[in-house]
């Protein structure tokens, strides 16, 4: 599936085994939220932006893990949205673990954390089994699977209604594909996804309350209309 805003996929895979691992590691900055709540935007700004810095970055559209069959997740969830958002899962933890192992700060379009959000909804949907989740579960758990939580987690608010404009606007624009099989399979994600991460958000604030998870992480909820620009500077000042 192709986005016409999407670097090479080369450039985010480096299996180097020359490269030098510090002992310290970099920021880990997750952008969150909503399709079309600006997310990739944001990382396409912190990327031309850090260019001015000298820094070890490497910001991550998290189109580039995209499978092939991506638009099956959406024509055909029963038979494919589990075994997606797997693959989503797997490159996604390779990505972050690489990089992080480098020493590298990360800015990354989703994190490793919302996997569990999007198998919930898979489950609620009735779009999977008990077994198929149960079985992710103990997968998401394993030690090979660890990442740290992330040093930032920010939350892009979008309306649906702002969401399903932008989308209206970069598929007629050829901006992006057309990944549903028609407008109102499209709002009813939107909308779902919507309230979906308003729960999450809020159920992750609780945890880190209650010391389960993401101790050590700031939470951020942002309005996806703002300016792409400051949201771009705000996030490289995390990183110095």
């Amino acid at each position: 599936m192709i986005y016409k805003d999407t670097i090479s996929v080369d450039n985010y895979w480096n299996s180097d085994t020359r490269s030098p691992k510090p002992t310290q590691r970099g920021k880990y900055i997750a952008i969150n939220g909503n399709t079309a709540a600006g997310k990739s935007t944001i990382i396409n700004t912190v990327r031309s932006l850090s260019r001015n810095h000298l820094m070890q970055l490497m910001c991550i559209n998290e189109r580039v893990l995209h499978h092939p069959l991506m638009k099956l997740q959406f024509h055909e969830p029963k038979n494919y949205a589990y075994l997606l958002q797997l693959n989503f899962m797997i490159q996604r933890r390779l990505l972050l673990k690489r990089w992080l192992e480098l020493g590298y700060h990360i800015v990354v379009e989703r994190c490793h954390l919302d996997d569990r959000m999007f198998m919930d909804y898979l489950l609620q949907q009735d779009y999977i089994t008990i077994a198929a989740y149960e079985a992710f579960s103990l997968l998401d758990q394993t030690n090979e699977f660890h990442l740290p939580d992330p040093d930032y987690y920010i939350f892009l608010d979008v309306p649906t209604d702002i969401a399903l404009n932008r989308l209206h606007q970069s598929e007629q624009a050829d901006e992006r594909p057309r990944e549903f099989p028609n407008q109102q399979v499209q709002r009813n994600y939107i909308e779902k996804w919507n309230q979906m991460y308003f729960r999450y958000y809020e159920r992750l604030l609780s945890e880190k309350r209650k010391g389960i998870r993401c101790k050590h992480t700031t939470f951020l909820k942002w309005s996806a209309v703002q300016d792409s620009n400051k949201a771009a500077k705000k996030i490289l000042s995390f990183l110095f």
